[in-house]
């Protein structure tokens, strides 16, 4: 299944990247991807994640087509800022 990354801050300056589509196995959850991105940093930190503009935890489902967007705490797009 292909889900859309969206990274903000210094997760998308590290990384070089702000969105991207992503080739996860069925039965694939936001945990896979935090995994993907934090494989490719080397010391991340807290990240938040959200699927589909709601905050949700790492073992929350994916499907066909949803957007999973990372973050660090108090970027104001994750946490319902402007």
């Amino acid at each position: 299944m292909r889900v859309k990354a969206v990274l903000f801050a210094v997760l998308a300056e590290r990384l070089g990247v702000r969105e991207e589509w992503l080739e996860l196995p069925a039965g694939a959850t936001a945990g896979d991807v935090l995994a993907h991105y934090r494989a490719r940093l080397s010391a991340a930190g807290s990240i938040l994640l959200a699927v589909n503009a709601e905050f949700r935890p790492p073992e929350a489902p994916l499907n066909e087509g949803d957007e999973v967007a990372l973050g660090p705490p108090g970027h104001p797009l994750l946490e319902g800022g402007p």
